[in-house]
């Protein structure tokens, strides 16, 4: 008779558990300008992916273009959109931006970059989303007055202003003047892209002997990643310093400039320029050190996490949150903004010690699977998610 009670009540748990409704999973849109091959456009595939799936339905906007980015997460099962928008002046796409966040039906709406975070926040304003986040990936003192008095405005509409870094926090709430209560900080973490870059390999193995001291610098090529400052570095070690080659991996608007610059310093067999990588570990494979001679301002390089996830000691300048990765002494070297000739004299100590190299190598590591892990980034933000 006990068997026949238990049997009856287990039938009807399940029975009860079945009739349940099951709950709506919640549409989040991530805008952002593109999704070329960057920083923050990997942080954004990584949250994308790495979010719950019974619980988040993800989709990407892009205002203006996709990239390589958006493309492999597509193939990922992410749904990514393209606006294509051609000004940032016209109040019409805000509107219509908002209209598209009614029609999706989109719940949680997450900004990331200045002009990102700025429409996608007043399109949500205007759809009646309540549920806004903004993702700040880096620190501007640039901004003028007026945007970042918008940006203190938009605050108010805003759940919780993510910050990268330490740095980044303390430059949102005391140039932005944004209240400690609205930010949130959460470190990027570090994560696998593009896995099937291995077919595709760079043809730089056979320009590399095995005597040559490799440096890898990873980043667009724009005046502010300091790649000039580098190439100078290199050009004083050159007169008297070990045999080097360097290895800059990325593309932008200084890329003729800088090839002039390796042409002029005769540095054209020491530099090469090997454009976009889709895996980044094609060139930290190759790497003995790994430098980031950044000018004015940096929220957290990725580049930085995934060069000492690899291993690699990194030279970096002083700056922004750099410091809160690398340690100086320890995981590697910290230097002076825009002075190659501090920058060579970091390159020399390491190049002439190789157990210095390993030491900061494994340090790095294993800093950045202590607290840089992409599975904590991604906890922290489904935590954000759930509080609102």
């Amino acid at each position: 008779m006990l068997t026949l009670m238990s049997h009856k009540i287990a039938q009807d748990v399940k029975k009860s558990e079945e009739e349940m409704p099951v709950p709506r999973r919640k549409t989040v849109a991530h805008l952002v300008e593109d999704m070329n091959v960057g920083g923050i456009e990997k942080v954004i595939a990584a949250i994308a992916l790495g979010l719950e799936k019974r619980r988040y339905a993800v989709e990407i906007w892009c205002l203006a273009r996709g990239g390589a980015v958006a493309e492999w997460v597509a193939k990922e099962g992410v749904r990514v959109r393209i606006f294509s928008w051609q000004t940032y002046h016209n109040p019409l796409n805000v509107i219509r931006l908002a209209m598209q966040l009614r029609k999706s039906q989109i719940d949680i709406v997450h900004t990331h970059g200045y002009y990102a975070g700025t429409f996608g926040r007043l399109a949500a304003i205007t759809a009646g989303i309540s549920q806004v986040f903004a993702h700040v990936h880096t620190s501007d003192f640039t901004l003028s007055w007026r945007h970042r008095l918008i940006e203190k405005v938009l605050s108010f509409f805003t759940l919780k202003i993510i910050c990268i870094s330490q740095h980044v926090k303390g430059f949102v709430e005391s140039q932005e003047g944004i209240r400690p209560e609205k930010t949130a900080l959460v470190y990027n973490g570090t994560g696998r892209f593009f896995e099937d870059a291995a077919n595709d390999p760079l043809a730089i193995s056979e320009k590399l002997t095995d005597d040559d001291f490799v440096i890898v610098s990873v980043g667009s090529l724009v005046k502010n990643k300091g790649h000039h400052v580098l190439i100078e570095a290199v050009r004083i070690l050159s007169l008297e310093g070990p045999a080097i080659k360097v290895l800059i991996a990325g593309d932008g608007p200084q890329r003729s400039v800088l090839q002039d610059l390796v042409d002029r310093c005769g540095l054209s067999s020491t530099v090469m320029f090997v454009g976009i990588v889709k895996d980044v570990r094609q060139v930290l494979g190759a790497a003995d050190i790994f430098v980031l001679p950044t000018v004015h301002r940096e929220g957290l390089s990725l580049a930085v996490r995934e060069a000492m996830q690899h291993g690699l000691p990194v030279i970096a300048s002083r700056i922004g949150g750099v410091p809160e990765l690398v340690d100086d002494g320890a995981t590697g070297i910290l230097v002076t903004p825009n002075d190659p000739h501090i920058l060579a004299q970091a390159i020399c100590t390491l190049a002439h010690d190789n157990k210095l190299r390993c030491q900061m190598g494994e340090s790095g590591r294993n800093k950045i699977d202590r607290l840089f892990r992409v599975e904590r980034m991604v906890a922290q933000i489904e935590s954000l998610y759930e509080s609102a």
